[in-house]
């Protein structure tokens, strides 16, 4: 079993609740944060982008390594996103940069309840879920003394509505904004461990750890 695994990620805040789902899944496991600088989001789904950003920081650390303990660690690499029924699913794959070059949780999030300040608080055009893709891989050179990258990949969601305007100061990105199916508060009023009971990310890793056996 692999000593290390990376987590492929700039975000603490995200890096924080990745941590936490992926020590259950991999207890005693030494967790890090890692990325690569400057890579493009270029996939057609939030599976492809969260395989982009794996594969891209596995290479990373091969070369760095010269291939020496290729098969001591893993990298997982997460693609989130929230979508909106009477967006067409935006912001979608855009997610963190909703709004534009320089785009921030506020300035997002101020975005979006613009573009739905013309529908009710009831109306379905609210309704909307946040998603989150999750990649595992390494190297596996077992197989026919040949190298090859060995994958896992699993989904989440979390449905809810977008609310009229923000509320409460926990969580980060478009928490303030999202309230779950089944709450009545948004996510950043919810504590820490509520959201991790119900969140896309919790869902992801259930299904990948389902897929781990």
């Amino acid at each position: 079993m692999p000593e290390t695994l990376y987590i492929s990620t700039g975000n603490k805040s995200k890096f924080a609740e990745l941590c936490y789902f992926a020590a259950q899944v991999f207890p005693g496991m030494d967790i890090k944060m890692s990325t690569v600088e400057g890579l493009e989001e270029t996939g057609l789904t939030f599976v492809e982008n969260a395989r982009l950003k794996a594969r891209a920081l596995l290479a990373k650390l091969h070369n760095e390594s010269r291939g020496q303990d290729a098969q001591s660690f893993w990298v997982l690499a997460d693609d989130s996103g929230l979508c909106v029924d009477g967006l067409e699913g935006a912001p979608g794959l855009y997610s963190a940069r909703y709004s534009g070059a320089g785009a921030t949780d506020v300035s997002n999030t101020v975005k979006l309840l613009l573009a739905l300040k013309s529908f009710s608080e009831s109306d379905p055009h609210r309704n909307a879920k946040f998603v989150c893709a999750l990649v595992l891989c390494r190297w596996d050179n077992e197989k026919a003394k040949k190298e090859e990258i060995k994958e896992f990949s699993a989904e989440g969601e979390m449905p809810g509505r977008i609310l009229l305007s923000a509320s409460g100061d926990k969580g980060f990105g478009y928490d303030p904004v999202f309230c779950p199916e089944g709450h009545d508060r948004s996510l950043a009023e919810l504590s820490e461990g509520e959201k991790n009971k119900i969140s896309h990310r919790y869902r992801a890793f259930a299904e990948l750890k389902k897929a781990l056996g």
